[in-house]
Formats: structure tokens, C-alpha cells, sequence
């Protein structure tokens, strides 16, 4: 049965989120501490998202998800920083500069590191990015350890929502086609698919770094969103808390990662002491998924639904009963 690309029903959801979402910025329903909110957790769903693709999809375990976004971050800023004169006609430049700068880092690292049997790359992606880290800290980049501020607030809710859209439905696009059912192949068995002529270590290299690109586009919006960015942002607990909302969401499932990315971008502003604890809670409740769900919590949206409806439905015929 061929599969459906497109679906009505998930365009005018979007559609309908988006008009309802900008109903109530406009109107005041939400407010602009709520609205930033609202934009990081879409920042998460690209950053979640296109790590699943290089974890769910490749199966390759990577740490340097904040070390990329980090990367993007600092590029867009020093260009959206250089050239003033033009508003918003440097800023796309800016942001898609900033994947190119990620993507770039990630073929480097990628080159050697799935050259080496096992799982190499994961200690190879945490060193990355404490690497990175340190570098902007001590080579005093765009301010250093005390930060760079004056950032241009370029990243408003339309724009922010609009490249997740399109992030999210290009990846969906390439798990499903041709060549991502080669990389699938290549989590599952890479012998076997290097036997049927599938040149496996190019495809690792550009999944992995395709991963990266988002990642740095993330960083420019995330960027122009919070006006402030300091190395300590883009530590290895935030690729650890990325991680956990992977393999929390389902390895492999784009439903699964958004919900995730959403849930746990919101709870710790909406439950206030979750925000001090959050890095244990997120692990803890990746350890527990892999042991008790390993194919993730919300990697079957649809069944969640179903459950959920069917138990409405019969405490609705009790009611009706009594």
C-alpha cells in the first residue's frame, strides 16, 4: 500500500493551530512570557526531531545536539550583528548560515568517528561539545563567558512556527522515502544493507549531518528569541535533556518527539519546582520508558487516543445507566 505524503487532516490541524495560537497572542488570551514559551517549545520540537533522525532513524547516539545548536546560535548572531541596515533580509541568510556552519562541524566529526566500529561517536559528540563550549568561553567569542546581548528579537511566533512546520514535514518526507528506508536499513542491519550496494558510511555521514543543519537553524531562533545567549546555554545537559525526550517520545517516531518536545518544554514553566530538578526527572523518566516502554511513550499517539476515548465512552455509558 503506497503511503499518503500528504494528508488534509494534518494540513488543516497546522493550519487550525496556528490561526488559534495567533487569535490569542493578538487578542491577549496568551501573554508574551507564555508566547516565548510557546516558541521555545517549537525550537525543541526541530532540535527533538532531527535528533531522532540521527538517534531513531540512523541509530547513531549523539551529544553534540547543543554543541550544533550552539554553533548556529553564535553565526546568525555575528552576521545578524554585522549587517544592520536591512532588518529582516539578513535574517533567513543569517539562520540558514548557521545550519551550514553546524553542518560543516558534523561532517568533520562524523568523517572519522563512523569510520570506528561501535558506538564511538557518543563519547566522540559529548568531548565536541564541551569542546565548543570552552572555545566561545575562552577564545572570547562574541563576548565569551559573559555572553552576547543586544540581540535583534527577529524570531516572532509566525516565523518560529512556519520553519518548524517546514523542518518537521521535510524529515517526515525523508523517513518515507527511498532514502530513508535506506538509513532505517542501516540502524537495523549495516552489513546486510551493505551488501545489497548501499554505501552505508555516506549515508551515516549525511543523516548525521542533515541532523546538525537543523540543530544550527534551531540555535539562530533560539537566538533571536532570547536576545541573550552564554556558552553555559549550550552545555552537554541540555543534549542530554534532547536525548531523553528522543527516547521518551519513541526512537524512529516524529508524533512521538513533538508531543515530547511540547510536554517537556512546558511542564517546568507550568509546575515551578520542576524547573531546578528538570535534567533528573527527564532521565529518570527516559530510564524508566526504556525499561518498561522501550518503544517510548508517545510513539503511538493514535492507541494513546483510542485508550483514552474508549475509557470517556464507558464512564459516559455508566452515567447514562445510573
Amino acid at each position: 500500500m503506497k503511503k499518503k505524503f500528504f494528508s488534509p487532516k494534518i494540513f488543516l490541524l497546522i493550519c487550525l493551530i496556528y490561526v488559534i495560537s495567533i487569535a490569542a497572542i493578538n487578542f491577549g488570551f496568551i501573554n508574551s512570557y507564555w508566547e516565548g514559551i510557546l516558541k521555545i517549545a517549537l525550537i525543541n520540537i526541530i532540535l527533538v526531531v532531527s535528533l531522532n533522525l540521527a538517534t531513531g532513524i540512523l541509530g547513531q547516539l549523539s551529544l553534540a545536539h547543543s554543541a550544533f545548536m550552539a554553533m548556529g546560535a553564535y553565526t546568525s548572531v555575528m552576521i545578524t550583528k554585522f549587517f544592520t541596515a536591512s532588518g529582516w533580509l539578513e535574517f533567513p541568510f543569517a539562520v540558514i548560515c548557521g545550519g551550514l556552519v553546524a553542518m560543516f562541524f558534523a561532517v568533520f566529526i562524523s568523517y572519522p568517528a563512523m569510520k570506528i566500529p561501535g558506538n564511538y561517536l557518543l563519547i566522540i559528540t559529548l568531548a565536541v561539545n564541551e569542546i565548543v563550549r570552552n572555545f566561545i568561553i575562552n577564545f572570547n567569542i562574541a563576548g565569551g563567558s559573559t555572553g552576547c546581548r543586544g540581540i535583534a528579537h527577529y524570531s516572532n511566533f509566525s516565523a518560529v512556527y512556519i520553519i518548524t512546520v517546514l523542518i518537521v514535514g521535510f524529515i517526515y518526507l525523508l523517513i518515507h522515502s527511498k532514502y530513508g528506508r535506506a538509513t532505517i536499513c542501516i540502524s537495523q542491519n549495516e552489513m546486510l544493507t551493505k551488501s545489497c550496494g548501499v554505501d552505508t558510511f555516506s549515508y551515516k555521514i549525511a543523516t548525521f549531518s542533515l541532523a546538525a543543519f537543523f540543530a544550527g537553524i534551531a540555535g539562530g531562533l533560539f537566538a533571536h528569541e532570547l536576545l541573550v545567549i552564554e556558552p553555559n546555554m549550550f552545555d552537554y545537559t541540555y543534549s542530554l535533556e534532547l536525548l531523553a525526550m528522543v527516547i521518551i517520545g519513541g526512537l524512529g517516531s516524529i508524533s512521538g518527539s513533538i508531543i515530547s518536545a511540547v510536554i517537556f518544554t512546558i511542564l517546568p514553566y507550568t509546575i515551578e519546582f520542576i524547573l531546578d530538578i528538570k535534567i533528573i526527572i527527564y532521565l529518570l523518566a527516559m530510564i524508566l520508558v526504556i525499561f518498561y516502554m522501550p518503544t517510548g511513550l508517545f510513539s503511538d499517539y493514535k492507541a494513546i487516543l483510542a485508550a483514552i476515548k474508549q475509557r470517556f465512552l464507558k464512564k459516559f455509558s455508566r452515567g447514562e445507566k445510573s
